[in-house]
């Protein structure tokens, strides 16, 4: 296994395929993102305003490292509906070598 403290994957929920697929296309373009696997619909139960709320929502996995992260954050904010877009990165703890050597790539 490759050493993965620099990768991450960062999960953003938006309103539809459609910004999904924009913002995909925009991520990888701009090669702050390797590849952005999207997952067509999700059920999120949250807190606003004080009221429990439900929304269908389209979540994105997108595989980025550490040096990626303010910059996809940014891009992120910038292209997102929400006044408050989740953005979470989380730890990939193992890769094999060849994917990590296609995740190197792909961003530089």
């Amino acid at each position: 296994m490759e050493n993965t403290e620099n990768f991450r994957v960062v999960y953003v929920t938006t309103t539809s395929q459609e910004h999904a697929e924009q913002m995909a296309q925009t991520l990888v373009q701009e090669r702050v993102a390797a590849c952005c696997s999207i997952i067509p619909q999700v059920v999120s139960v949250y807190r606003w305003n004080n009221a429990i709320e439900q929304s269908n929502e389209v979540l994105l996995m997108i595989k980025t490292s550490v040096e990626h992260l303010v910059t996809l954050q940014n891009l992120v904010t910038q292209m997102h509906p929400y006044q408050v877009p989740e953005i979470l990165a989380v730890p990939i703890t193992h890769v094999s070598e060849s994917y990590a050597a296609w995740l190197r790539s792909s961003l530089e």
